[in-house]
């Protein structure tokens, strides 16, 4: 790893420690942005493992257990304490159905901020 120290030498340039110009340094950058390509190609192929039965199984209980969760009164306490239920419909809706964290929070009615803490 190598860094390097910018500094400006009064005249508008920025230059580094050896007096070359900033503009001259190299970053090193994958121009085919692999990573990305392998995580999608990482995701399809688990993706085949699981029998769409399941899923489709997995989404009608989910539905239920949110609509029953929609339907409880919220405590006035100061600090929530959330059930098992409550956390597993919000980690459903974050990480399997790729929600963001304050929707996928209020689906599960948690606290917005506490949603995003757990995201």
């Amino acid at each position: 790893m190598n860094n390097n120290f910018y500094y400006e030498d009064g005249q508008g340039k920025i230059l580094e420690e050896q007096g070359n110009d900033a503009v001259d340094w190299e970053e090193e950058v994958d121009p085919y942005n692999l990573g990305t390509l392998l995580t999608l190609s990482q995701c399809r192929a688990f993706q085949s493992r699981f029998p769409t039965d399941d899923i489709e199984e997995l989404d009608l209980q989910i539905k239920e257990l949110s609509k029953e969760l929609s339907q409880g009164e919220t405590s006035g306490k100061k600090y929530n304490v959330y059930s098992d239920n409550q956390k597993s419909v919000f980690y459903y809706f974050n990480k399997i159905k790729l929600w963001k964290a304050a929707p996928s929070g209020r689906k599960a009615n948690i606290e917005p901020r506490t949603a995003q803490i757990w995201a």
